[in-house]
């Protein structure tokens, strides 16, 4: 969790430089997470709206596929964050140019470039491989 508020993409830029990726949020137990830390706070997250108005993680590229009660992705938004309804985090859209904290997480790839703090099997380390890397290409 940033203690710093940056735009969606500023976000997404400090994530990178930390070999790192906005947090895609895509279960359950990762808002259950944010809400045990007390924070009331908004957050940046790994989701944006791409052609088609199709909102996907951007370490995946895949649809969003879960969506905590009372989230609200508007077509008018790109950038996801999730904020405070009652107890629980929800996942809303907004305009990019707001400053918010953020959450940074590994991921193999981020918005389609290699983050190389993740082996996508799901085992946590470093990976080194020559360029271009087959285990990704």
């Amino acid at each position: 969790m940033s203690q710093e508020e940056k735009t969606w993409q500023e976000a997404l830029d400090a994530c990178i430089e930390q070999k790192l990726c906005l947090a895609s949020m895509a279960k359950k137990n990762a808002f259950k997470a944010v809400e045990k830390s007390k924070n009331d706070s908004d957050f940046w997250i790994g989701v944006r709206r791409y052609k088609l108005n199709n909102f996907r993680y951007i370490d995946s590229r895949n649809m969003v596929t879960y969506l905590p009660e009372k989230s609200e992705l508007s077509t008018e938004h790109r950038c996801g964050y999730i904020t405070k309804d009652g107890k629980q985090y929800v996942l809303k859209s907004g305009s990019c140019e707001q400053r918010k904290r953020f959450l940074c997480a590994k991921a193999v790839r981020c918005d389609g470039k290699l983050t190389n703090s993740y082996y996508g099997i799901g085992y946590a380390g470093e990976i080194t491989c020559a360029k271009p890397c087959p285990l990704f290409s």
